[in-house]
């Protein structure tokens, strides 16, 4: 193995979470999204979708990451920054790191690791238990449906959810459930009380400035500067209790009916919401959707663009654009494209574009699409360039070129020109065993493949060339394992 590819080795920090969401569904119905005029018309909506599928709502169900592992400090520079896929937008992970401040959640704990250009490392750690129980107590609860009411007294479970390392804050997400409340019946049955998901802003040394409790599991998140964006999943209830008395907060009942875009069946919702770590400032838009497979991306220009999957005979993908702001979040355009997006990976910001690989659900085959930015009308497209039922394993835009994997018994790995967005060319392909299910861009225009190969994990560096790509070398690790082969991806 070359010292290049070992120095890759040892310096390489990817770590990540997968989120999942579940729903209990049958196949979505395809329609363009509406913004609803009053909350009477989502209950209806909400109704008639329950009575057609016997059954109340859907819900989600995060999935909790595995270990993370702290490299050690020699591996680890000053200057670096998180391995994004949108240079300045950090996102959110078990680890998170920037400028020499390397933030791990260890269990209960949040621990600071600060490195100084000679390499010694200071240690410091506050306890998330304690602080997200001081910011969020329990609470009592009072609820009036109808005729009936009811209380309770409330002690929150507190998981940690992620942390994202900011150049002049730290951000920590945790979700706080109420779930030990048993239902209060009303005149709409038994109420819901939705969780929380706990925003704590600290600054570079973990001194709490600012915090805010949002409805909801938290699905993901971005940090683009001072702006946080993220989005909750939460069940399609008829009527909301009265919110929690935990302050400060956004609840699902204080948005504004208008405010609430209407995609697809009405299942549950996805809440959108654009905070300002510095000033707390905060707008919030509400999605009533069955919200299958939800990934995001978030530009450095402020555009949010949420993925959701239609599975069924005929997969396809809803894509909805909106400009995220703390002054205001808006639906900017949407668009349903052919097959379906399993990772945010599959959707790659291209300067007024957005580039689109769609997998084939398992029936169809993989696809390209080249979209307006903001309206997300189709600009240009390459169909069908897969063999039938082969999905997509790994996507990355270097420079000029798109890259992609696809697999089915082998791994075709695509090198496509997107000189000419509105006329992309297919450069050509590397076919061989085993499947690159990550691609990291290096210096020099060398590209990392981290992958399966039968029992082995498999590190692959490529050269990337005006006529597609070339294979320097590989090496492989039995029965090993690596967390960019779940993070963020299929």
């Amino acid at each position: 193995m070359p010292s290049r590819l070992a120095l890759v080795l040892a310096i390489l920090i990817i770590v990540g979470i997968s989120l999942s969401v579940a729903l209990n569904h049958k196949s979505p119905e395809t329609q363009s999204p509406t913004v609803t005029n009053g909350w009477d018309r989502i209950d209806h909506l909400i109704l008639s979708e329950a009575s057609k599928n016997g059954q109340r709502s859907g819900y989600y169900y995060p999935s909790m990451p595995g270990t993370i592992v702290f490299l050690d400090r020699k591996a680890v520079q000053p200057a670096a920054t998180g391995n994004y896929q949108v240079a300045g937008v950090a996102e959110l992970d078990f680890s998170s790191f920037i400028n020499g401040r390397v933030y791990v959640i260890e269990g209960s704990k949040l621990v600071l690791y600060t490195v100084s250009t000679s390499g010694e490392v200071s240690k410091k750690e506050v306890n998330i238990t304690s602080l997200s129980r001081r910011l969020a107590p329990a609470a009592r609860i009072q609820v009036r449906i109808g005729g009936s009411t009811g209380s309770a007294i409330i002690p929150p479970s507190i998981y940690p959810a992620g942390v994202i390392a900011g150049e002049k804050s730290a951000i920590l997400l945790v979700h706080v459930s109420y779930s030990g409340v048993p239902p209060v019946g009303g005149a709409n049955g038994s109420v819901f009380y939705p969780d929380k998901v706990l925003v704590v802003v600290m600054d570079p040394g973990l001194r709490v400035v600012g915090h805010m409790m949002i409805d909801g599991y938290l699905i993901d998140a971005r940090l683009n500067g001072d702006n946080l964006v993220l989005t909750t999943g939460l069940p399609s209830i008829l009527r909301m209790p009265e919110p929690l008395v935990v302050h400060p907060s956004i609840n699902l009942t204080s948005i504004d009916p208008g405010d609430v875009v209407v995609s697809g069946r009405p299942l549950g919702y996805v809440l959108v919401v654009s905070l300002n770590t510095t000033s707390m400032d905060y707008s919030a838009k509400a999605i009533l959707s069955d919200t299958e497979s939800l990934r995001l991306l978030l530009t450095k220009k402020g555009l949010l663009y949420l993925a959701m999957n239609s599975p069924g005979p005929r997969p396809s993908t809803r894509i909805l654009a909106l400009e995220a702001s703390p002054s205001r979040v808006r639906l900017a355009g949407n668009t349903t494209l052919p097959g379906v997006i399993y990772s945010q990976w599959q959707l790659e910001p291209y300067g007024d574009y957005l580039v689109a690989v769609t997998g084939s659900g398992g029936r169809g085959r993989v696809s390209l699409y080249v979209l307006n930015a903001t309206s997300l009308s189709v600009v240009s497209r390459l169909e069908n360039i897969s063999l039938p039922g082969e999905e997509v394993y790994a996507v990355r835009i270097v420079g000029d070129k798109l890259l992609f994997v696809t697999f089915l018994h082998k791994d075709p790995l695509y090198a496509v020109s997107l000189r000419d967005p509105r006329n992309p060319v297919i450069l050509g392909f590397l076919k061989a065993p085993g499947v690159d299910q990550y691609l990291h861009p290096l210096d020099g225009g060398l590209i990392l493949g981290v992958g399966r190969e039968g029992s082995s994990l498999r590190v692959s560096l490529y050269k990337l060339t005006e006529k597609g790509l070339i294979v320097l070398d590989r090496y492989y690790m039995k029965y090993a394992y690596s967390p960019v082969l779940g993070p963020r991806g299929p």
